[in-house]
């Protein structure tokens, strides 16, 4: 059985705030992303939308 990637989860959020510098916003896991084309991803109130709903995927500590 493949082991789970509790690693990534402290803090209730899905990585470290602090080696993710390259993200500016956060993280969309593969799945999500792919599951779109990438001019849906495009929209910036779409990606606001879905870090403010799924918290555990924001760098922010606030709402964006």
């Amino acid at each position: 059985a493949a082991k789970e990637d509790r690693e990534l989860t402290e803090e209730n959020r899905y990585w470290n705030r602090e080696g993710a510098k390259w993200a500016t916003l956060g993280h969309i896991p593969p799945c999500v992303y792919n599951a779109r084309p990438s001019s849906y991803w495009a929209d910036k109130r779409i990606l606001k939308a879905f870090f403010n709903i799924f918290t555990k995927f924001r760098i922010s500590t606030k709402p964006i």
